[in-house]
Formats: structure tokens, sequence, C-alpha cells
């Protein structure tokens, strides 16, 4: 609906929110170039206690009922002292967590926000970080290759 020039109400649902989806392909982008220069074999590690993390946390009913008890302003509390020991004791926290953490939770929030389905949202998000994991790579391999130890 439009009111003096103005629209109100819900945005359409086939807008895309294209600066939260190239932030964040940019900043995997980065970290794909950050690991293949230095940290492939960490990346590999840190991936498959993942990916074994995300797969437990959805399948146990024992870790969903222990975040039931637990109030929401402990672990709040817990994962900002959690977060803020690591980004001021490690280097590498902020541009290989802390950022596309950031920006990965900004975009799925944006694409919330125009009506996409919780699955399209995931796939999306999913496609753009291969993607920008990979321009990293590739920008490591082919752009501005690095001195291999």
């Amino acid at each position: 609906m439009k009111l003096h020039g103005l629209e109100l109400g819900m945005k359409s649902p086939s807008k895309l929110p294209w600066l939260a989806l190239i932030l964040l392909w940019l900043a995997y982008a980065l970290v794909g170039w950050n690991l293949a220069v230095y940290h492939v074999i960490w990346f590999m590690g840190l991936l498959i206690i993942a990916l074994a993390m995300t797969l437990s946390w959805f399948g146990s009913r024992w870790i969903k009922q222990a975040l039931n008890y637990i109030p929401t302003v402990l672990l709040v509390a817990l994962t900002a002292s959690i977060l803020v020991t690591l980004a001021l004791t490690s280097s590498l926290f902020l541009p290989l967590a802390l950022i596309p953490f950031l920006t990965t939770f900004y975009a799925w929030s944006e694409m919330r926000f125009f009506n996409r389905s919780q699955n399209s949202t995931f796939w999306s998000l999913i496609a753009i970080a291969i993607l920008g994991l990979s321009v990293g790579e590739l920008l490591d391999l082919w752009v501005l290759p690095s001195a291999r130890y």
C-alpha cells in the first residue's frame, strides 16, 4: 500500500537483501583466502567438529532438556564471556570466526525478514558461504599466490 509516496506494509517476497548477501559472501571469501594461506588443516578439523556438534545438537534430547533448564541470561552471559576471551587471546578468532558468524546471522535475519522460508534461507546461506570459501581459495591460488611452507 502506498500513502503519499511512502510504501507501507510488508516487503515483497521477491526482493532479496543484497547488502547482507554480499557482506556474507565477502566475509567467507576473506576466510577462504586466509585459510588457504595459513590454516587449511585447522579449518578441516573445525569443520568436522562443528558438523559433529551440530548433528549431535539436533539429535540429542539431553542437550535440548539441559538448555531448557539453563536461564537465558546465564546462557547469554557465558557465550559473551567466551567470545570476549577468544577475541582477546586469539588474533585469528576475529577474522576466522566472529566476522563470518555475525554476517551469517545478519544475512539470516534479513532473509527471514523478507519472508523467505527457513529451508530456502538455510540453503541460500550455505551456497553463498561455499561460493565465498571457494573464491577465497581461488584468490590464493591464482590472483595473490602465497608463499607455501
